[in-house]
C-alpha cells in the first residue's frame, strides 16, 4: 500500500470512529492508539496527525490546545 492510499484508510477510520462515537476526542497518540485498527500493522503517529490536521483544515474536526501544551481532536460541532 502506497503513502496515498494509507492517508485515505487512516482518513475513512477516523471518520467512523467518530461516526460511531459522536463525542470522542484524543490527542493524536491516542488516536493512533485506540481508533485506528491499522496501527496495530505499524501505523506511523507522523501519519495520524497529518490526517487529523487535514479533517480540521477540512472542518470536519475541532482541535483543542490544552493548557499544558497538549492537543486533543475531536468531532466538530455542527
Amino acid at each position: 500500500m502506497d503513502h496515498s492510499e494509507q492517508l485515505a484508510r487512516v482518513r475513512a477510520e477516523v471518520l467512523r470512529y467518530l461516526e460511531d462515537h459522536p463525542h470522542a476526542a484524543d490527542t493524536a497518540e491516542g488516536v493512533c492508539r485506540w481508533w485506528i485498527r491499522e496501527s496495530r500493522f505499524g501505523l506511523s503517529e507522523v501519519t495520524v496527525q497529518k490526517v487529523l490536521e487535514t479533517l480540521v483544515s477540512e472542518g470536519h474536526m475541532r482541535k483543542v490546545q490544552l493548557p499544558g501544551g497538549g492537543v486533543v481532536y475531536g468531532r466538530k460541532d455542527d
